[in-house]
């Protein structure tokens, strides 16, 4: 739509009217830029007029020049142009353009036209007006078909030309339009513009604009849009009062983009590939008397056919969106998805309902004398069997939709056997048949999984079975993908917590089928793995055994050791580990011995000192000194104890003594109230 207002704005800029120069009837104010040098010297501005698409002549000319055949001549140039005595000049003195071509009552077939006098037996002027008398024209040259016939017989001017929106008597032309024809139809004009003068544009709805989305060229158009009508070259708007003048709504259609007619309002003409055009212009359409084609032409094997009222043809556009094959003026075959169907020799829409045809069927075929729809529209959904379009589906079944095409299909835990619904297997939201292993897909709360036979089988979480672990979120039952894997779990990854019979977990990614790594044994309880023993772990990856404390690089020959780097293993099972635990060699050194044949410790009455076994010190008395040292630790032990007798029972005596007078005292309390009650 801006579009079109720019360029109307452009266009009326382009042709700029101007008020009328003088009182003639004869002059409106119209013209458009001229198109030589010559009308641009001798021509007011914008005061020429079209002579078809391409030349100009003119109506106004500078002062003392008036128009003769449509060339600016004064009394001496004339003679090359034609009569000037015909010219009843506006003014004598300074004249611009004749107001009458029969002075002294002599026109000799001059008639005034725009503002000047043209020879009605010679070009240009016999581009308007095919005869003349008195000085004005009798009749217009509509063939040419560069004017009209001025519809308003009291109007001075009686031709028009198809491009002067201004016009004469309250009847104009289309601005821009450069071939028309009168119409007799009502409408919004007295004219019907079948060409204009710009390439770029079309006759459409009674103006030259862009065409859009019609198949327009050269000003016209051969073909338009599904929104409108077409009729000699121009467009018009399904609907209104113009469109219903050529084809009554009723008998309108489409096919694919494009619109279509099934029978012209003018009983005159017949559809030709959907468009009205005057049968006498046609050789294809034997015509009926309701404005469309009873048959059309019979030839073998041919591309015409009669389909809807209509001659098309199967090589062009529409016709071949329908018709792939013709022979004998009907089609012999129709293109599939195109809203067709073949009964016999004879094409129908499929929601043709009126021909066994299906509401709202927007594609369908014809399949043992039944129309079967594949495809419904307006929001309908296919039946089962494709017999209707249904705007909702019963249970069980449910209306499914993708890219606006809707279906019926069983409801969620139904198969279809037939045209009938039938309940899946209680695991199954979707299957083909009755049983647990026709699922396509899982009831929510179940998992699918593959059995031996590649059948997809729904089972509860419990039910995945051996090498497979049950995935919640993908509701699935996945592989372990652990070769000899009985079961496992997925955590960031999968690990096996059970290996199939003879099989032992070595790192819960790996089952094999025993324990090879050195320090590594198989587990005595529970699920069999590969363990390390004691003081040995596994490495990241647990395929291998090593120490919980490695060995530092002061040690020698150790295989394990302690947490303070003292060596507790011998890597040479045949060595011992040597004095002051650094080293392993095969003997212990000198006044040692192998203790439980593991590790040197000094003998009897010797004592390492320095990672060396040296003899026990003795005193004077020749008394060892360890002897001694211990004698004296048990005296001094001794005498302890007895201190801390004595101690003891020095602060018992004490504490008796303290306590003896208040138990005297309670005890002669008690003997007064054991006499008190003899007393009694």
């Amino acid at each position: 739509m801006i579009n079109t207002l720019l360029y109307l704005s452009l266009s009326s800029a382009a042709n700029a009217e101007t008020e009328p120069l003088c009182n003639s009837p004869y002059q409106n104010g119209f013209g458009i830029s001229c198109s030589s040098s010559v009308m641009i010297a001798d021509c007011q501005q914008m005061k020429c007029l079209p002579t078809g698409r391409y030349i100009t002549v003119c109506s106004l000319c500078r002062t003392g020049l008036v128009p003769i055949n449509g060339v600016c001549v004064n009394q001496t140039t004339a003679r090359d142009y034609g009569d000037i005595s015909v010219c009843q000049k506006n003014d004598e003195t300074n004249p611009t353009h004749c107001i009458s071509c029969s002075k002294n009552g002599s026109s000799n077939n001059y008639f005034l036209f725009y503002g000047g006098c043209y020879l009605a037996t010679q070009w240009p002027g016999n581009s308007y007006c095919l005869s003349a008398s008195n000085g004005v024209c009798t009749n217009c040259n509509t063939n040419a078909k560069m004017v009209f016939t001025n519809p308003n017989t009291n109007a001075q001017e009686k031709c028009i030309l198809c491009s002067d929106n201004i016009g004469f008597g309250g009847s104009k032309g289309i601005q821009g339009c450069a071939d028309c024809m009168n119409r007799n139809s009502a409408g919004s004009t007295d004219i019907q513009c079948l060409r204009c003068k710009a390439y770029d544009t079309a006759p459409i709805d009674d103006a030259c604009i862009p065409f859009g989305r019609h198949t327009c060229a050269d000003g016209h158009c051969t073909r338009c849009y599904k929104t409108h009508i077409f009729h000699l070259g121009g467009c018009f708007t399904r609907g209104g009062s113009r469109a219903e003048a050529i084809c009554a709504s009723n008998n309108q259609f489409e096919i694919g983009d494009y619109s279509a007619c099934k029978a012209c309002v003018n009983t005159s003409e017949a559809p030709d590939q959907g468009n009205c055009k005057k049968h006498s212009e046609q050789n294809k359409c034997t015509k009926s008397s309701t404005g469309s084609c009873s048959d059309c032409l019979h030839s073998n094997p041919g591309s015409t056919f009669l389909f809807y009222g209509g001659c098309y043809d199967a090589t062009d556009v529409p016709g071949k969106l329908i018709c792939s094959t013709s022979s004998g003026g009907s089609c012999t075959s129709v293109v599939n998805n195109s809203g067709v169907y073949l009964n016999g020799k004879t094409c129908y829409f499929c929601n043709d309902t009126a021909n066994s045809g299906i509401s709202n069927c927007l594609t369908c075929s014809y399949e043992s004398s039944v129309v079967v729809c594949s495809r419904c529209g307006s929001g309908t959904a296919r039946s089962l069997d494709g017999r209707e379009c249904l705007s909702d589906c019963a249970f069980p079944l449910r209306k499914y939709c993708s890219n606006d095409v809707c279906i019926c299909e069983c409801e969620v835990g139904h198969y279809l056997s037939g045209n009938t619904c039938l309940a899946c297997h209680k695991s199954c939201a979707f299957c083909t048949g009755p049983s647990a292993d026709q699922c396509e897909a899982c009831t929510q709360g179940w998992l699918w999984r593959y059995d031996e036979n590649d059948h997809l089988t729904c089972v509860g979480v419990d039910g995945c079975g051996d090498g497979f672990y049950p995935d919640v979120a993908e509701s699935a039952c996945m592989p372990c993908d652990i070769n000899k894997c009985k079961t496992c779990v997925k955590q960031s990854n999968v690990l096996c917590t059970e290996c199939s019979t003879g099989y032992i977990s070595l790192n819960e990614t790996v089952c094999v089928d025993s324990c090879a790594g050195e320090y590594m044994e198989p587990s005595a309880t529970g699920a069999r793995r590969c363990i390390c023993q004691e003081g040995y772990t596994k490495n990241a990856d647990s395929s291998r055994c090593v120490p919980v404390h490695p060995c530092p690089s002061d040690t020698s020959g150790c295989s394990r050791c302690d947490s303070a780097g003292y060596c507790m293993k011998c890597a040479n099972t045949d060595h011992v580990i040597q004095l002051g635990r650094k080293s392993c060699t095969s003997e212990c050194p000198l006044n040692s011995s192998p203790l439980y044949e593991y590790i040197c410790v000094c003998n009897e009455g010797f004592v390492l000192t320095n990672s060396t076994c040296t003899i026990v010190p003795t005193t004077t008395s020749g008394v060892p000194v360890t002897t001694m040292i211990i004698a004296i630790a048990v005296i001094v032990v001794i005498v302890g104890v007895l201190v801390g007798v004595l101690c003891w029972y020095f602060l018992r005596n004490k504490r008796k003594r303290s306590l003896r007078p208040r138990t005297v005292s309670k005890m002669s309390e008690s003997m007064g109230l054991v006499g008190s009650v003899d007393d009694f």
